[in-house]
């Protein structure tokens, strides 16, 4: 199998037996629109159910809840991308052999360093954790959400200091939320074994040629990963995005009062696609 992201792990396999993809084909466009469709539509229908479609309290609509629509643009960018990565990764990867990076000694350390990524980015252990994670981030947001209107919002309301979800906010919890949070998380974890592989790269023998005229040694094409992952980046900031909006325009808040969890924002993208490129630093 040629190298891979994506074609690892329970969540991928399960995908597979199921025939929303196969090995050749991830299939990407059919089944953004499949996740956003079952994460979306439902809960909307069920908020119409209760009357909770639109009202004029913007906090008890679903249709004008600007982190609703937010949700389901990341879940399809986070499925979309599934492919560029695919591509660019694997091209990023043939580069060290093709640029004459890894001489011949070191091929079976550069086949071990993919093999570890693949055993690490397909851990069924690590699937389940962040299967875990996001089902309590889900039960935390719907807990501290309802609370910031007395009268409650689209997906529940604090009745005698309890949490009463409505039908859409059911489907939130168990749906919606942990697709969203699964789907986050296992792009996470895959950033953190492509840095963990490129660390095995750079343990390698590699031919480094210090007057490269690229002036990192013949290393300048990995300067491209960060780009291999731009709609996660645009995934993200839209949910954060989204989030701010709601708060500034219906909750009177400031714009500046949010300058620190955007300057956290950035400073996570610069963690997640900069710092693992420090490993051939030295």
């Amino acid at each position: 199998m040629p190298f891979s992201f994506n074609r690892h792990g329970p969540f991928y396999r399960l995908q597979r037996r199921l025939g929303l993809l196969t090995d050749a084909d991830l299939a990407v466009g059919r089944r953004a629109v499949m996740f956003v469709a079952v994460a979306w539509i439902p809960a909307v229908l069920l908020a119409a159910v209760q009357g909770l479609a639109l009202d004029a309290h913007h906090e008890r609509a679903i249709l004008l809840d600007f982190s609703a629509y937010a949700l389901a643009i990341a879940v399809a960018c986070f499925v979309l991308m599934e492919q560029t990565t695919d591509t660019r990764m694997a091209h990023l990867v043939a580069q060290f052999e093709a640029r004459g990076i890894v001489p011949e000694a070191s091929r079976s350390c550069i086949a071990k360093a993919r093999a570890n990524m693949e055993r690490r980015t397909g851990s069924w252990l690590a699937e389940a954790a962040i299967l875990v994670v996001a089902y309590g981030f889900a039960y935390l947001w719907l807990l501290r959400a309802p609370t910031s209107t007395e009268a409650g919002a689209w997906h529940g309301r604090m009745v005698d200091g309890s949490l009463q979800l409505t039908f859409a906010g059911w489907w939130v919890a168990l749906v919606s939320l942990p697709l969203y949070g699964l789907l986050f998380g296992r792009w996470l974890w895959r950033f953190m074994t492509w840095g963990l592989m490129l660390y095995d790269i750079s343990r390698c023998d590699l031919r480094l040629v210090a007057t490269h005229p690229d002036r990192c040694g013949g290393l300048a094409f990995m300067g491209q990963y960060p780009k291999t992952s731009v709609l996660f980046v645009f995934a993200e900031s839209t949910v954060v995005s989204a989030t701010v909006l709601k708060l500034v325009v219906h909750g009177d808040a400031s714009l500046m009062s949010f300058k620190f969890a955007l300057f956290g924002m950035i400073a996570f993208f610069a963690i997640a696609f900069v710092v693992p490129l420090v490993v051939f630093a030295p």
